[in-house]
Formats: structure tokens, sequence, C-alpha cells
């Protein structure tokens, strides 16, 4: 009975998780370009990659993209999930408010920040002038995009804290500052290490993203050297 309960998430992860693992591993060792017959290379795939100059700046780059993200949207998303917890007058409004940009379709995003950061007639096209704006601005976008997300756990962590212990503490005469230091944030650790680890998993997976804004950067250089010209 047990298997038979674990049978439809069991065949998910054998679908959807460790198949495809199973074939990217056997592509890896293989050159196929999914028309001609498929031809074993061995680790040919895997030295290119790996003596590729570019493969240690990508890293590096989505290495710095983290740290850039995931504490400055942890950090935002405590202290947004801190007020609204309190339950003020038209909490529920920005509750939905901050939760809107994770929502949305990607594509609706994708459209506002085009139009944002177009190189020619954005709102802010200065900022792409110089490629060195290029991993501030997407990791500003990709904050802005996923702090509602980290707010949302936050904010459940928080009222799920008995109220009773913040009562007893604000009894002893303990202050808000210390409440919160004392109380919410050592009972939000296991909601801090899930969305710690959530966020390191997505900010390494933004690839789309970064793509977008270096063909952005490399049009807009394009065209200034057009002008020059």
């Amino acid at each position: 009975m047990g298997y038979a309960l674990l049978a439809p998430s069991l065949f998910g992860v054998l679908t959807f998780l460790l198949l495809p693992m199973l074939v990217v591993g056997w592509l890896s060792v293989h050159r196929w370009d999914l028309l001609g017959p498929v031809e074993y290379v061995g680790l040919d795939n895997w030295r290119s990659v790996l003596t590729d100059p570019s493969f240690a700046t990508s890293l590096l780059v989505t290495a710095l993209f983290i740290v850039i993200v995931v504490p400055t949207q942890s950090l935002l998303g405590l202290a947004a999930a801190a007020m609204l917890a309190r339950s003020l007058p038209g909490s529920g409004f920005f509750r939905t408010l901050y939760v809107l940009p994770w929502i949305c379709s990607p594509l609706a995003i994708a459209v506002v920040w085009r139009w944002i950061l177009a190189p020619t007639d954005g709102a802010v096209s200065r900022l792409l002038t110089d490629p060195d704006l290029a991993l501030p601005v997407v990791s500003a976008v990709t904050i802005w995009t996923n702090v509602g997300y980290v707010t949302l756990f936050f904010l459940a962590g928080i009222l799920a804290i008995p109220t009773d212990i913040q009562d007893a503490a604000r009894t002893d005469g303990a202050n808000a500052w210390q409440r919160f230091r004392r109380i919410t944030l050592p009972m939000l650790r296991p909601t801090l290490l899930f969305v710690l680890v959530t966020g390191v998993i997505s900010a390494a997976q933004v690839f789309d993203t970064r793509v977008e804004l270096q063909l952005r950067v490399e049009q807009h250089e394009q065209g200034s050297d057009r002008r020059r010209e």
C-alpha cells in the first residue's frame, strides 16, 4: 500500500528527473545533431568545455550573480514579511502586490523590462551604455521578480510562530527589535534555510534573462559603433 501511494511521485521523479539526467550524461559522451547518426566521442565534449576560457568566466559571473541576488532578496523579503505580518490596514493589498511579479507570466515581465531597458528608447536606456552594469541590472530584475516569492515564505513562517511566545516576551519588557532577534529569527531558521537553498538554485538557473541583457548590450555597442562610423 505504501509503494502504491508513492507510485505517482516516484513516477514523476524517475520520468522528469532521473531519466533526463541519465540522457544528458549519455549525450555528453556523444556527438549528435538530432538528424545524423550518433557518434561516440568519449570525453572530448568535456575537454572542450573545461578548457574553454569563457567557461571559467561564466562560472565566476554566475557565482557573483548568486552572491548579489540571494542575500539581497532574502533580506528584502524578510523585512517585507515582518511589516506585512503586523496586519495593518491595507496589508492584504500589499501582500498581493508583493507577489504579483512572481506569479505574473515571464513573458509579461520580459515585455515590461524590455520597455524599460531598451538600448535606444528605453526609460533608463543609459544603464546599458556601460557593459559593467549588465550584472547589477540583471540582478535587480531578478530580485524584483523573486522578492515576493521570498516574502510569501517568510510571512508564512512568521505567522506560524505562536502568539503566546511573543506576548510573554512583550510582558517581560522586550521591545520589537529584541523580540525579532531573539524569537522571530531563531524560529525562522527552517524557512530561512529553504529560502536560501531554493534561491541559490533559482539564481544559478537564470539563464534567459542574462542572455537577453547581454544581447541588448551587444546591440547597443554595435549601434554606437555604426553611429561613430
